[in-house]
């Protein structure tokens, strides 16, 4: 029946044992070269976001720190213009009107900077 053929066909699986299997590893696919390349990306991208919050908040401390120091020297200005009777009345009344709008100002820019960084946890990124 094979006449040009010195070894006849066997059955399958008498012909291999399980020593002349060889293991092959799989081979890393691009799927998982491209997690490890976004999870790397999204960490680099968390550190940026955390570095520039921390950058924001930093100004917004030392924007509320000034517009205090502003809102001190508004208070004291008008305590001592209200201790003092050199100017006549309604100069030292316009004076204390344009000190209240003014510290009116200072306290609504106070809030409004001291607001959004109270709500922004940098504990939300990994580290405090």
């Amino acid at each position: 029946m094979y006449n040009n053929v010195a070894t006849q066909p066997v059955p399958p699986g008498d012909g291999f044992t399980a020593t002349n299997w060889t293991t092959t590893t799989t081979p890393t696919t691009s799927s998982d070269n491209y997690t490890t390349v976004k999870t790397d990306a999204v960490v680099k991208e968390m550190e940026q976001q955390k570095a520039q919050l921390t950058k924001q908040r930093e100004e917004y401390v030392r924007k509320v720190s000034v517009l205090r120091r502003e809102l001190d020297q508004l208070r004291l200005q008008k305590t001592q213009l209200m201790g003092s009777s050199k100017s006549s009345d309604r100069d030292i009344s316009n004076i204390l009107k344009e000190n209240d709008k003014l510290q009116r100002k200072a306290l609504i820019y106070g809030n409004a900077i001291r607001n959004p960084p109270t709500s922004i946890e940098l504990s939300t990124f990994g580290n405090t």
